[in-house]
């Protein structure tokens, strides 16, 4: 049901933006369904951001200091 809400919000609503985050990105497009000919949002376009894990020392620093800045 989301699907064919997000295909017309695409198509017709051009000023709101969609963000979907996952740890798993295959669910998450076997959820968006990208890449089926039946999906309401197969040829849409989708930017794709991977961040990888922190290293551990940046890790701890921002857990302790809530920023993941250098420094």
């Amino acid at each position: 049901m989301l699907l064919p809400a997000f295909g017309y919000a695409y198509d017709y609503l051009r000023n709101i933006p969609f963000v979907f985050t996952g740890s798993k990105a295959g669910l998450l497009l076997k959820f968006l369904k990208l890449e089926d000919p039946e999906s309401p949002l197969f040829g849409r376009y989708a930017e794709r951001l991977e961040n990888r894990p922190f290293p551990r020392e940046l890790a701890l620093r921002f857990l302790r200091g809530g920023s993941a800045r250098p420094g």
